[in-house]
């Protein structure tokens, strides 16, 4: 990576393998974190670094879904290409809020965008109509390990907040 120009980088990444896997995905590289950091540091511009996280596997998914990380989210420096990233949905309609299971990054990835556009994200909804919400409320309910269903907690108190957040924040304005 250190020896690849920014547009060597994108050109790699952009790659498929014999399956049509592109390599962000078929290396695993999204989840080699320390290494992805390295990539995405080494492309200057936000955009080049929203070209490598819009990404999509076979599925539909961009790197956010995977990992799950807020500071993937942090490199854009952008409102409008967090809510972007974001609001991609997968090929079930999910969009990465769904994905998230650390409330601390649910909140963290909330406040990377404007009140209009959590209102957005929090009422978007997958193919089988579920909201993040309505997702994390039925994860609650059916999940059978205590761990779980408390994360599942936490995360539904954080879409309720910001909920509740935006629509005042609108409302003053």
């Amino acid at each position: 990576i250190e020896y690849l120009t920014p547009d060597q980088i994108l050109q790699f990444l952009q790659l498929q393998d014999e399956r049509g896997q592109h390599y962000l995905y078929s290396l695993m590289l999204h989840f080699a974190s320390p290494l992805l950091t390295k990539i995405l540091y080494r492309l200057p511009e936000v955009s080049q670094r929203y070209e490598v996280l819009s990404i999509r596997d076979e599925c539909g998914r961009t790197v956010l879904h995977h990992s799950k990380e807020n500071w993937l989210l942090d490199s854009l420096k952008s409102q409008e290409l967090c809510f972007q990233l974001l609001s991609t949905q997968d090929s079930e309609g999910q969009s990465p809020l769904i994905t998230f299971f650390r409330p601390l990054d649910l909140k963290s990835a909330l406040d990377s965008v404007t009140a209009e556009q959590r209102l957005t994200l929090i009422n978007m909804r997958d193919k089988e109509g579920q909201t993040a919400a309505e997702y994390h409320h039925k994860q609650i309910s059916e999940e059978q390990d205590e761990y779980w269903r408390g994360r599942a907690k936490d995360n539904l108190a954080v879409i309720e907040y910001y909920r509740r957040e935006a629509r005042i924040q609108i409302v003053i304005s």
